[in-house]
């Protein structure tokens, strides 16, 4: 349970012991692959916003060149 709340959401609990017991690692199994799944899909969300971040940059930069190349041509 230390290493899921430490962001471990690969592993699981062995369900052993009384029928309770094993309800409850089931649950909190499940519980941790949800969490697991849901935080590969955000990583790959933040992979893919901070790819459309640097193109978004570059098209600035190259923009700001455009204008100030521009600017000398019309104000030689």
């Amino acid at each position: 349970m230390r290493r899921i709340a430490a962001g471990e959401f690969t592993d699981r609990l062995q369900p052993l012991g009384d029928r309770e017991f094993i309800a409850l690692a089931a649950d909190f199994n499940a519980m941790a692959q949800r969490l697991d799944e849901l935080y590969r899909d955000l990583e790959a969300q933040v992979r893919a916003k901070s790819g459309q971040l640097v193109r978004s940059e570059r098209l600035a930069s190259v923009g700001y060149l455009a204008a100030g190349v521009a600017h000398e041509i019309n104000n030689p």
